[in-house]
């Protein structure tokens, strides 16, 4: 019994039509139905891009995330960034074009069509455009020429870099929780992001992103096989015991080509010793595949833990409900992690995110520009405490952005 040769190889739609929209799913443009382009930033491009390749379909955050990110850090706020500069994009308000599924995903409510679909004033559209790059595309080799000059001209001084495929590449696991009752919690993920964001910072290693590298929680670990898969040298593994004011933090690296073990070690403390115990784990995991790493020991405390956990904790309700509701829980959350400790960014930061996210999505009331006032406010404060933080400047960031001050 035969079948006809689409059923067996169906050809892709080249376009997808929504709202008054056209997505050119070859090139990833974004055009009015009038072929005029709409202007998208490139990763919201490509979150589009894997939507409209399933129209109609429920995306999961993971895949998008995966898809977008895939050997990358980053938190989930990147994408919801996408997706809210895409609904911008379409005016869609009313979130009936992009669909949330609470805890499932996004949906494009979407149609499939042709190429010859297209309006004739697209296709003109179209040639203009590509003549006018041809004059852009000649400026920007020139400029780029230019860069690439003076570039080596001024830097001839600083050592070669080293070259990926010489870098040792490490996955860190997430860490197994084996507190119970109340003390089970998000400290464990806390342990596990540090050391690959502190690690991260080195050039002599590459580090996996947490996105990759945490998609392997509860399940059997075959050292040999998700070496493979993730292409990396090492694996880090551990756990993680809190009980009452007791902290247990079990580690050990392992040879992800043939299993063997490179290095394991236990740490008994208070809680208050959680950073300092992360910051040997570092230590001692680049000793042994990288450069050493020499600086103070962090300051620690059982305030800047607690501080920490409830930070986490406030991440992980909004994460379940991106909301007004859920956002203003998470600001709350922040605030208690601010009154357990003043002095430490974590609170600061949280409550930066809670206020740029009233001003971004228009909740809980809050005037646009006062929100935004807040939010950069709270940033700078967790910038002034935490130099370093990463996420500190990431939220700054994104308030610029939201002000319209991309420079």
């Amino acid at each position: 019994m035969s079948r006809k040769a689409p059923e067996i190889d169906p050809k892709p739609a080249e376009t997808i039509t929504f709202g008054g929209f056209v997505f050119l799913t070859r090139n990833s443009e974004l055009r009015t139905v009038e072929g005029k382009a709409v202007d998208l930033r490139s990763q919201s491009a490509e979150v589009l891009s894997v939507l409209a390749a399933r129209p109609g379909e429920i995306v999961s955050k993971d895949a998008l995330m995966q898809a977008i990110w895939p050997d990358t850090f980053v938190t989930d706020d990147s994408l919801i960034q996408c997706i809210a500069d895409i609904r911008r994009a379409l005016a869609d308000d009313a979130h009936a074009i992009v669909e949330t599924l609470p805890r499932r995903g996004y949906r494009l409510n979407a149609h499939p069509s042709d190429a010859t679909d297209l309006d004739a004033a697209a296709v003109k559209e179209r040639a203009k455009t590509r003549l006018s790059r041809r004059g852009v595309i000649l400026a920007a080799i020139v400029l780029v020429a230019a860069a690439i000059g003076a570039y080596y001209g001024a830097e001839a001084w600083r050592a070669a870099p080293v070259r990926s495929s010489d870098m040792p590449r490490i996955a860190i696991l997430p860490f197994d929780d084996f507190s119970a009752g109340a003390d089970k919690g998000y400290l464990s993920d806390a342990v596990a992001e540090g050391i690959i964001t502190e690690l991260a910072r080195s050039k002599t290693y590459a580090v996996i992103a947490r996105n990759s590298s945490f998609r392997y929680r509860g399940k059997p670990t075959d050292t040999r096989q998700i070496g493979d898969e993730l292409g990396v040298d090492y694996l880090l593994e551990g756990s993680q015991q809190k009980i009452g004011e007791r902290l247990k933090v079990a580690a050990q690296l392992l040879d992800a080509h043939d299993g063997s073990l490179v290095w394991a070690n236990t740490y008994n403390g208070e809680i208050g010793d959680l950073f300092v115990v992360q910051e040997k784990i570092i230590r001692t995991l680049a000793d042994r595949v990288g450069r050493r790493i020499e600086r103070p020991l962090p300051q620690s405390g059982a305030a800047k833990v607690s501080a920490l956990h409830y930070h986490l904790m406030g991440i992980a309700k909004i994460r379940e409900d991106f909301s007004a509701a859920r956002n203003e829980l998470y600001r709350q959350l922040n605030l208690k992690a601010i009154e357990e400790d003043p002095n430490s960014q974590f609170g600061y930061i949280g409550l930066a995110w809670s206020y740029r996210n009233d001003a971004m999505f228009g909740w809980n009331e809050q005037d646009r520009d006062e929100a935004l006032k807040r939010a950069a406010e709270y940033a700078d404060k967790a910038i002034l405490l935490a130099p370093d933080d990463a996420e500190a400047h990431n939220i700054r960031a994104s308030i610029h952005t939201e002000a319209g001050e991309v420079e």
